[in-house]
């Protein structure tokens, strides 16, 4: 099948939890025979890194990418507001890439489109003019959901703004269940969020893979590390938090700890930290071996929806992890065998100290996180729901 694949911001390189999803999605679909072309916005946040672009990667995809600042201002923001539009979403609706998406459809002869995000769902009427070909919303999150557990991080009159764009977010994410051909939400929980919306349009479970990682015992002893994208807002908090609430109580009673953050456009406030064992990286040129260097992983979150990529990284490498509950909340039943699940700093610390210090618990830990990725995101299991689904939807 030949499949146009409409992305929000560039997949390749992977580089933070969006991307790695929607490019294991291409890869997943090329490996079972599949035809894939990719166009994306482009965006200052998210541009598109041509030298690291692999020509086979271009060639194999028809990589094309559109450009358009898309940065929030408030005045936009204002107007939308007054406007009654939807800022969350109306920032990616660009009459250039309704454009291109019409040029595709008209030169190339597709079978699906798939809908990475709700970010991208604004095209849904121009592929309905174009063709009659299903279309497939990849749900990465329930975004409304995501933005209210979000709406403590701004004040009065952003706070008023956010939680109308939000009223908004929700009724139009309801709305685009209703209009496409068929939902693949990212976790279970998503999908039983997204059921009494849907209505009738069919609906599956298809969660991020990863391929098995090699694993490394040989890292030293009471080093830590967290790895995210460091300008999202969430993982601020997370690791503000891990670095003042969490890490003094490690460090007084491990007095030869270090704490390794690493992340992409990393934040003024994360810098600030670096003090007490605390080490920070910024972007590292690679995540996998930033991984293996820690004896444990850390994922405090607070507010989240989707998956947490990081974690399953962190399993399929045969990592001990200890992470809070809202950062394990949307994986699999059986997550709170595989990591270490704590809420308060108190907890938090006190599962750090236990698994850097206690080599049969540490162990143990890894072997069930390793099995956990086995059963549930190995990529064998996420090629077979994705035959499955295609299946469904072309017949």
């Amino acid at each position: 099948m030949k499949i146009l694949q409409l992305c929000h911001k560039p997949p390749f390189p992977p580089n933070d939890g969006g991307t790695k999803a929607m490019h294991a999605n291409t890869i997943a679909l090329q490996k079972l025979g599949h035809e894939v072309h990719v166009l994306t916005i482009e965006t200052p946040k998210h541009p598109v890194l041509w030298a690291d672009l692999e020509g086979d990667y271009i060639h194999t995809t028809d990589f094309t990418a559109y450009f358009e600042n898309t940065t929030p201002s408030r005045y936009d923001a204002f107007q939308a507001f007054l406007f009654k539009e939807n800022y969350h979403l109306e920032r990616f609706n660009i009459p250039e890439f309704h454009a291109l998406v019409q040029k595709k459809l008209a030169d190339v002869e597709y079978d699906v489109v798939w809908l990475e995000s709700l970010y991208v769902a604004c095209y849904i009427e121009t592929v309905r003019n174009a063709s009659a070909i299903p279309i497939i919303l990849r749900a990465h999150n329930v975004e409304y959901q995501l933005w209210d557990h979000r709406l403590e991080e701004y004040t009065f009159p952003s706070s008023l703004f956010i939680k109308t764009f939000n009223k908004q977010l929700k009724q139009t994410e309801k709305e685009v269940f209703k209009k496409v051909d068929a939902i693949a939400a990212i976790s279970d929980k998503d999908a039983l969020l997204i059921k009494p919306d849907a209505n009738s349009t069919p609906l599956y479970t298809l969660p991020y893979f990863v391929e098995e990682r090699s694993s490394n015992t040989n890292n030293k002893s009471f080093t830590f590390g967290y790895i995210g994208a460091l300008d999202w807002e969430p993982n601020i908090q997370g690791v503000l938090w891990l670095a003042n609430e969490v890490w003094p109580t490690v460090k007084l009673e491990l007095p030869d700890a270090e704490l390794h953050i690493a992340g992409r456009n990393m934040d003024q406030r994360i810098t600030e930290i670096q003090q007490n064992g605390v080490i920070v990286h910024g972007e590292v040129d690679n995540s996998d071996d930033f991984i293996q260097s820690a004896q444990i992983l850390t994922v405090p979150l607070f507010s989240s929806s989707g998956i947490r990529i990081k974690l399953i990284e962190a399993f399929a490498s045969k990592k001990a992890v200890v992470a809070s509950s809202a950062a394990t909340d949307g994986l699999n039943q059986g997550v709170d065998k595989a990591s270490l699940i704590a809420d308060s700093s108190s907890q938090f610390a006190q599962g750090m100290i236990h698994l850097a210090t206690n080599e049969s618990a540490q162990h143990h830990l890894e072997q069930q996180a390793f099995d956990f990725y086995q059963s549930n995101y190995s990529e064998q299991l996420y090629l077979q729901r994705l035959t499955d689904l295609m299946k469904e939807v072309v017949s």
